[in-house]
């Protein structure tokens, strides 16, 4: 089955629920979805049994991997 979502669809929805996260893709395999952080906003997620797919669409930051953080 195929599920197609729009970027501007998902990001309205956070909007009007005053939303952090929100998943568009959540498998056995994968997960994926849209986590928004505003300026000093730290991502208190834990991290998930899957892999995950992080793809930055503004801004910038740093990203801790293995106790390493990268910048993004």
């Amino acid at each position: 089955m195929k599920h197609i979502c729009q970027l501007n669809d998902i990001l309205s929805e956070l909007d009007n629920h005053d939303g952090y996260f929100r998943d568009f893709i959540n498998t056995e395999h994968i997960q994926a979805g849209i986590l928004r952080l505003r300026v000093n906003d730290i991502d208190v997620q834990e991290p998930h049994p899957v892999d995950e797919v992080y793809y930055v669409i503004q801004g910038d930051g740093m990203i801790d991997l293995n106790g390493k953080n990268y910048p993004i």
